[in-house]
């Protein structure tokens, strides 16, 4: 049964007791608040000294406030002393005093019974300017509203820092990354804080910007000067659009390369990422330009395909998203309290890593440090468990973390900490500005090969060494299966057996889902990579030194016909086989030599007028 409303007259009742309580309250306030005469003036401080008190040097300005409430400004000679901490001795409150007051913050008193009694014995206390957390911890209450975001100084340490620094700081009593952070800037081992006066002015310009949508637009060229060849990569500028579709894209970029003197036609290649307004095929910024400039090949993001590569792999099965889940969920505990992560801090020398699913990166980051460190972590939190003044959240915490670090979370830990590996060095390596397509391309193939690798045969190595970590850690070395549940047949139905699959190999299973995803990623996402570096295979030494001239004429006639606004099929077969013979007999490492070490070797040695095309 449903409680009954209160009546309109239960609620009138509430009304004039509460009224009451605040006439009560009101008349004792005033009992120990003198009001200060119309004319009594304020004295304004142009310098704090270390004291409570404000001394006014015989250069101060003083501010008389009459009863209309307008302020004058006039010289004082003498000197004067203003005690902000007592309220009783305050002149009249006016706009400025206001202004001062919150600028100077509440102040603390060492003496615990300064402050008046009321008739009830009752007096405000310095507790109140601290709040005591559920974890014991002691908070700083903050009282700095109405003022500008940066201060008179920018150095975090400084009392006259601003809002911005000021919260910075605050942050980092409960983020151990910034407080790190702010503790090396502090001794001098960073040079860079990201917390200057440029930074703050993008923190507050943000809201302008943020509604705009901008393309970033990166030039990649060959610079040749005085014979010495680079590949040069600068970021040019913001595009700022408006446009959401590949057509409207497409012509705003084609717009700019024109404002800065640019000529698509000379174009041979284009890149962007993986989503459809980009990429599509007859929709897309890269079909689009392709009509303008056929010879403008489009090559996807190495980087942003090979982080999609990792991602999908991650999402083969519930057994990995989970284990991902649960490597987050070890960082998160640590770091949403200092004490837990002062702890660690002192049994491990380097600091737990988020994961993120836009950067594949920060993967490989979290789930090394946890591979490296994972018997020091399931220490500590066994002793974080049984310490007796934990508070039950920790203590639960930690519970549940231990309960899911077994066999399982192991192996699984072992495998993607030696796919990652390999995964991360190739993608650090294809984000250089000097990689060249055939570079990326054989790089591919290797991470290919070595992912390979690991299918083949090192599951049960990782297996192994899964167990042995387990034995070292004081957990079960096997496989805990689990009871299965009979279920009951009607008469006549048939019995369907479902494989009754052991935990062991199901983990393989998944082992070989997530493998399998990658490899087969690594083909067809690299696939018009593959292509144009095929296009141009012959063009490096170890090619080119054992070709005869049928072989030379084929590849030369079939890269005239691509770009046959570029070349010509008779005059760069000539050139090619002339250039054969002089490269084997200048270059003493001439097979070794890749297509850029051969543009090189051409202006080293002046050979522009026998090798034009290739020049």
């Amino acid at each position: 049964m449903t409680s009954k409303k209160p009546s309109g007259a239960w609620f009138e009742k509430q009304r004039k007791l509460k009224e009451s309580s605040n006439k009560s309250l009101s008349a004792s306030l005033g009992k120990w608040l003198q009001k200060s005469s119309p004319k009594e003036n304020l004295v304004v401080p142009l310098e704090t000294d270390t004291n409570d008190g404000i001394k006014i040097t015989e250069n101060a300005t003083t501010i008389e406030s009459d009863t209309n409430n307008e302020i004058k400004i006039e010289k004082q000679d003498n000197t004067k002393n203003v005690d902000f901490n007592d309220p009783a001795k305050w002149p009249k409150i006016t706009p400025r005093l206001k202004a001062i007051l919150i600028e100077r913050g509440p102040p603390i008193s060492s003496i615990q019974n300064y402050y008046p009694h009321d008739e009830n014995n009752r007096h405000f206390s310095n507790k109140w300017f601290f709040r005591k957390l559920t974890n014991g911890e002691q908070v700083r209450r903050q009282c700095r509203n109405n003022l500008a975001l940066r201060g008179h100084s920018e150095k975090i340490l400084d009392s006259k820092k601003g809002i911005f620094l000021d919260l910075i700081e605050l942050i980092s009593h409960y983020n151990p990354i910034l407080k790190e952070h702010l503790i090396a800037l502090n001794e001098g081992k960073y040079k860079i804080s990201y917390f200057s006066p440029t930074i703050q002015n993008e923190f507050i310009d943000t809201p302008d910007f943020s509604h705009k949508e901008q393309l970033s637009q990166i030039i990649r060229y060959v610079k040749i000067s005085n014979n010495e060849v680079t590949v040069e990569e600068r970021f040019i500028d913001f595009i700022e659009t408006k446009e959401k579709t590949g057509t409207g894209l497409a012509s705003d970029i084609v717009d700019k390369l024109q404002v800065d003197g640019l000529n698509i036609n000379n174009c041979r290649g284009q890149s962007f990422d993986n989503g459809a307004n980009m990429a599509g095929k007859i929709k897309g910024v890269q079909a689009n330009i392709t009509k303008l400039n056929e010879l403008a090949v489009f090559v996807p993001c190495t980087a942003h395909s090979l982080n999609l590569v990792g991602v999908h792999a991650a999402e083969t099965s519930p057994a990995m998203i989970t284990f991902f889940g649960s490597v987050q969920k070890i960082f998160v505990f640590f770091s949403s309290s200092t004490s837990r992560w002062n702890m660690l801090k002192n049994v491990i020398n380097v600091t737990l890593k988020k994961h993120s699913d836009t950067r594949w990166s920060s993967k490989k980051q979290a789930i090394s440090a946890l591979h490296t460190n994972i018997i020091s972590i399931a220490m500590i939190l066994k002793q974080m468990r049984d310490i007796t003044n934990m508070n039950y959240d920790t203590i639960d915490g930690c519970n549940q973390i231990l309960r899911l670090i077994d066999l399982k979370f192991l192996c699984l830990l072992n495998i993607w900490n030696k796919i990652l590996t390999h995964i991360d060095k190739t993608n650090k390596s294809l984000q250089t500005k000097d990689i060249t397509i055939d570079m990326a391309s054989k790089m591919l193939n290797g991470l290919y090969n070595s992912i390979q690798e690991i299918r083949d045969n090192n599951f049960e190595d990782l297996l192994k060494n899964a167990k042995n970590t387990a034995i070292e850690m004081e957990l079960s070395p096997e496989f805990l299966e689990k009871r299965r549940h009979k279920i009951k047949r009607m008469d006549g139905e048939e019995a369907i057996d479902d494989g009754a699959t052991s935990i062991h190999a199901k983990i393989k299973n998944d082992f070989y889902m997530a493998v399998d995803s990658i490899l087969s990623s690594l083909k067809w996402r690299f696939k018009r990579m593959t292509i144009l570096s095929n296009d141009f295979e012959f063009l490096c030494g170890s090619k080119l030194s054992s070709m005869d001239f049928d072989e030379i004429k084929k590849w030369t006639n079939d890269l005239a016909i691509k770009y046959d606004k570029d070349l010509n099929g008779f005059e760069f077969c000539s050139e090619m086989e002339c250039f054969k013979h002089q490269a084997s007999a200048l270059m003493t490492d001439f097979k070794m030599a890749a297509p850029i070490d051969l543009l090189k070797f051409i202006h080293k040695q002046n050979l522009q007028d026998i090798s034009v095309a290739l020049g």
